[in-house]
Formats: structure tokens, C-alpha cells, sequence
């Protein structure tokens, strides 16, 4: 019974994340030469094949991909990728290496102080072929290929093709572009060309190379790569960019309205957190102050989106809204202030003990204006449970947040059901196989990946603030 659920389970785990395509070909593995219909099948299939031998070191079925990597082949032009798909196609790559000879590292695909990176990336790996179960046999219990079968009898290739800029938002007109490979890129390639949507058209890039670009107008641009191969055929990938009414005001990188920024940190159980204040107050004499507190949500890229870091063209998430609020005559009736969370994977209490902290900084000043005004407090999302968990603590403490109105923006008072499931099944598996000590056989089966996949399940998808 217990060797049942065992199988059972290993099963599931590892064909959860497989395509449809890879749920075929095992349908039809289990099936072949009179071989056994459960799934021990696959388990002997992966502990039998020499993994070393895949052509590209790179093999679709033996890893934990984030997502389909067979969906960016550089077929679909009308396929944008933004900098967070890139990122999770990096690192879905990174999870099928059973070359044991790259190191992967902690390498970020990060930003410059003189430019924005347009990271590309570029892979050929391999999956297992239609053909390749003509290539095996089913003897004394064990699937054994045949002598005779060579990689090109197992494996077919897969291009991988996707770029972006780091930054999908800008404030300015004229921006400079460096072209950046990810790490362990090895798909060959002549020649790179660029068409930024400026007017010009295509224009020659290299790995390395700054290229400045100039916009005339605001509004979203279509960036597209054509990637030349050896053979003269190429395919043309494609990005966006969103290029803000930098015209508005004579400070491209600004908020229209005068901002001023406070940082605000602390500790929980022994996690560093931190937040920006972004703040935009009405200076009318006759004005009465009204705080108004907008509280972001989960921001998993961890940019650093204060007024003050400007240097790579990045905007504040204030800035983002500005119109429309000037439009709503907010500015003009309440005193604004956006918080901005550094550390949102954090514990949620954490980044809760910040923003009680920046209540209580704001009833300080609230006071000293002579103002008696009710807080109004926006929540987006994570931020609503944030703000929840921050207001019960100050009611605890019988500490007057005089927060008179909570507006709840998606907020997922009764849990993430989706991803909590997703993350919880996952954790259980792993659970139940360490604890019936099969770290052996798993390591077999992924052929040594399984150990990296589990600390990018852990990092990715069962971060504190997720707990």
C-alpha cells in the first residue's frame, strides 16, 4: 500500500508541470512492447536513460518549468514578453539543465545607472521525439535503449526566444538601450536586429552594444527583435514599452505636484523590511489637512519605485495614478501619501508594523496642523490584508489609528484559493517524500535537478507573505 501512494505521488509530482504534449508520449511509453500500465514506468525511464547525452544539455521532461517554454519558439510574432515572463522563462530553463556543468548561480537580470537593459534570451533545448519510444525496448522489467540509437533517434530541438526591456514603463522621451544575453544563452544566432517603434525600423544590435532611442509621442510601443540564424531564416520576437506624457511637465522624471519621500524600516522576527512614503500635500493656505493613504499591493520585482530613484527613467507608483487623481481633484481636497513596500514577500506582519509606524507619523503631523480629520485609507490587494492585520494591532493596543474609512481594492480577505492550493500541494508532496526517505530515488529521476526545483519552488511560490 505504501509503495502505491509512494509511486502515486511521485507520479503527480513531477507530471504536474509537464505539457500535454509530454503527458502523450508517457501514455504511450506505458503502453509499449508489453510494458506495465503503471506509473513506475516513468521512474525507470528517466533512471535508465543517460541524461548526459541530450544534445543541448537541456531536456523539457526532466525539469520543473514555470511555464511552457515550447510557446516562445519565435513562430508567434504577436507574443509580448514583459520583464517578468522573461525572468520566469530564465529560471524555468535553468530548472530542465541536466548538463551538471553551468553554474546558474544567483545571477539577477538586473538595472544600470547610465541605462536599461534589453535582456534577450536565446536557448535551444531538446524534448524527447515522437520517435524516440522506436528507439527503446521493454526487457526484464526495465525500459533499455537500444544500442543502435543514437541522440538524433531520441530527442527533437525547441528554440526558446523571448526578450525584454527591465523596465516597462518610462517618463521620457529619450532613452538608451543596452542589448544583454541571459545566462548560459546558447542558441547561435548572426545577427540581432532591433525595431524600437520609433519611426525607424530595424537597425543592427549586438550583445554589449548601447542604443539610444528617441520618441516623439506618449503611448505604447511595440518593440520587436528579428533573430537571424546560420541559414538566413530568422524570427521576430516582440516586447512593449509604455512611454508616459513626458511633455507635462519640465522635470521629465517628476511628479507634477511637489513630492517629498520619507523612508520608514523595521525588524520582524528577524526579517528587514522597509517602505517608501511618497507624499504630495496641499500647501492652499486655507486647506485643511485630510490624509489620504493609498497602500500598494504585492510587488514581487522588489523595484525601488520612490520619487527619488529616477536615474533609469523608473516612475513612482504615484506618478502612475497622477492624472487621474488631478482629473478627480484629489490633490486638491486631500493631502495624498503612497506607500511603496521594499520587502513585500515579507511576513505580512511585517511590513504591517511599518504601516503602523506611518499612521502614527501622519496623526503626529495631523495634530500639529490643529486638524481632527478622519484617515482614509485605499488598500490594493496584499495591501488591504496589511492594512487589516496593521489597524486590529493598533485597536489592541488601544491606540487611536482614526482610520474613519477603509476602501478595499481585490483583496483576498478569504485567502489566494488558487495559488495557496497550489503551493500547499507541492509543499505536502515534498513532505511526504523526504519523509519516507526516497531523496535518492528522485534525485535519479530528475538526474540531480530536483534539489535546485524545490529551492525555486520554495523561493518563487511559498514566500512568507504567502504563509
Amino acid at each position: 500500500m505504501k509503495s502505491t501512494i509512494l509511486t502515486t505521488a511521485i507520479l503527480v509530482f513531477f507530471l504536474l508541470p509537464f505539457s500535454l504534449c509530454f503527458a502523450q508520449k508517457s501514455m504511450r511509453v506505458r503502453v509499449m512492447n508489453g510494458a506495465p500500465s503503471d506509473s513506475t514506468s516513468i521512474e525507470e525511464l528517466f533512471s535508465q536513460f543517460d541524461l548526459s547525452d541530450v544534445p543541448t544539455g537541456f531536456l523539457l521532461e526532466a525539469g520543473m518549468p514555470q511555464l511552457d517554454l515550447t510557446f516562445f519558439d519565435g513562430e508567434k510574432e504577436d507574443v509580448c514578453t514583459d520583464f517578468p515572463t522573461l525572468y520566469s522563462i530564465v529560471k524555468s530553463v535553468e530548472s530542465i539543465d541536466v548538463s551538471n556543468s553551468r553554474e546558474w548561480g544567483t545571477h539577477e537580470l538586473d538595472n544600470s545607472n547610465d541605462h536599461i537593459p534589453l535582456w534577450v534570451a536565446l536557448y535551444r533545448i531538446n524534448g524527447f521525439s515522437k520517435e524516440a519510444l522506436e528507439h527503446v525496448s521493454y526487457q526484464n522489467h526495465h525500459f533499455i535503449k537500444q544500442p543502435a540509437a543514437g541522440p538524433e533517434d531520441l530527442y527533437e530541438s525547441h528554440n526558446v526566444m523571448a526578450f525584454a526591456p527591465t523596465i516597462g514603463i518610462i517618463n521620457e522621451g529619450a532613452i538608451t538601450f543596452k542589448c544583454e544575453l541571459t545566462s548560459h544563452s546558447n542558441l547561435s544566432f548572426t545577427r540581432l536586429e532591433l525595431d524600437a517603434d520609433d519611426g525607424l525600423g530595424f537597425r543592427a544590435i549586438a550583445p554589449g552594444q548601447l542604443q539610444r532611442i528617441y520618441y516623439g509621442n506618449s503611448g505604447t510601443k511595440k518593440l520587436r527583435l528579428k533573430v537571424y540564424e546560420s541559414d538566413s531564416s530568422y524570427n521576430v520576437i516582440s516586447s512593449n514599452l509604455f512611454v508616459k506624457d513626458y511633455r507635462r511637465s519640465p522635470s521629465a522624471r517628476k511628479l507634477s505636484h511637489h513630492a517629498d519621500t520619507l523612508l520608514f524600516s523595521g525588524e520582524y522576527r528577524g526579517d528587514q523590511v522597509a517602505a517608501s512614503v511618497t507624499s504630495v500635500k496641499n500647501r492652499a493656505r486655507n486647506h485643511v489637512f485630510r490624509p489620504l493613504i493609498i497602500v500598494e499591493g504585492f510587488d514581487p520585482l522588489g523595484l525601488d519605485f520612490s520619487s527619488d530613484s529616477t536615474k533609469l527613467g523608473g516612475v513612482t507608483h504615484l506618478d502612475l495614478i497622477e492624472e487621474d487623481l488631478t482629473k478627480a481633484d484629489v490633490f486638491a481636497n486631500f493631502d495624498v501619501y503612497y506607500i511603496d513596500w521594499h520587502n513585500s514577500e515579507a511576513d505580512i506582519r511585517a511590513n504591517a508594523i511599518l504601516l503602523q509606524q506611518i499612521i502614527e507619523a501622519i496623526n503626529q503631523e495631523k495634530h500639529t496642523r490643529g486638524s481632527s480629520e478622519p484617515n482614509i485609507v485605499i488598500a490594493q490587494s496584499m495591501g488591504g490584508l496589511i492594512t487589516q492585520y496593521a489597524l486590529r494591532e493598533l485597536e489592541l493596543q488601544e491606540n487611536n489609528h482614526e482610520v474613519g474609512y477603509l476602501f478595499s481594492h481585490d483583496v483576498p480577505y478569504y485567502g489566494a484559493t488558487v495559488p495557496l492550493g497550489v503551493i500547499y500541494t507541492i509543499q505536502t508532496l515534498l513532505a511526504y517524500i523526504k519523509s519516507t526517505n526516497v531523496d535518492e530515488i528522485i534525485d535519479n529521476i530528475a538526474n540531480g535537478s530536483f534539489l535546485s526545483c524545490e529551492k525555486e519552488i520554495n523561493k518563487y511560490l511559498y514566500s512568507k507573505s504567502a504563509q
